[in-house]
């Protein structure tokens, strides 16, 4: 766990003040406890119990046809955990590619014609109830906007 050790570096640094070395010590250690009784399995967030929980599913495959018989049953069972994944892909996902790719365009006045329904594609969803791939496109169309000004 990269992530780990990366805090126990920074905090051994000196780079920060004693109170927020403590406060950085007390979350590792919380977070080292949960980590160690659920026997270093990583939470997840739900419909999952533990991040890699479809690694049942994973075998090495030899050839297309495996792999796609692999990635058929993987998506089937990923869809029946998560359906919030399922409602937000069919509702978010091309409404926010969409909106990015119209601010890729680099005539600058064509975008800015049409911002007020890129803003409008951007703020009919929440940003903080989006938790897959749609969050990108969102993200990247409102800083293309504010770089087209």
């Amino acid at each position: 766990m990269p992530w780990f050790y990366g805090l126990w570096r920074y905090v051994r640094s000196g780079l920060d003040d004693e109170a927020t070395q403590q406060r950085i010590i007390a979350k590792m250690t919380e977070v080292a406890d949960v980590l160690e009784s659920t026997a270093w399995r990583i939470p997840a967030v739900p419909p999952f119990d533990f991040r890699g929980t479809l690694g049942a599913l994973w075998k090495p495959q030899q050839t297309n046809n495996e792999a796609e018989k692999i990635a058929a049953l993987q998506l089937k069972a990923i869809n029946r955990l998560s359906p919030a994944r399922r409602a937000e892909l069919r509702s978010a996902r091309e409404a926010m590619f969409a909106a990015w790719v119209v601010t890729l365009c680099p005539d600058r006045a064509f975008v800015k014609q049409h911002e007020p329904e890129i803003l409008a594609t951007l703020a009919h969803f929440r940003a903080d109830k989006l938790r897959f791939v749609s969050f990108f496109p969102m993200e990247c169309a409102w800083w293309r906007l504010q770089v087209a000004g």
